[in-house]
């Protein structure tokens, strides 16, 4: 269960001009980080639920997906 005052290190990098919407990742992430957008009709991503699993990067077809950890200042909640 994730809770608001966690706060991801990791972000979910798409590269728009290989993915493909397949939708491989939506399917693999057991933490709702990527999901399908029917407004759109694309991909995206949930950034602050992504835990760094990997699995997205792992089995995206088109090798569209990186992870990346983020700064520890960008982590960072104000305290007001």
């Amino acid at each position: 269960m994730r809770t608001a005052s966690v706060i991801s290190k990791f972000a979910v990098e798409r590269d728009l001009s290989r993915c493909t919407q397949c939708q491989t990742c939506v399917k693999e992430c057991g933490f709702e980080a990527n999901y399908y957008d029917a407004l759109s009709g694309v991909v995206r991503t949930r950034q602050g639920s992504c835990v760094g699993c990997q699995n997205c990067m792992i089995y995206c077809p088109a090798k569209a997906i990186s992870l990346v950890e983020r700064a520890a200042s960008t982590r960072r909640r104000r305290a007001n």
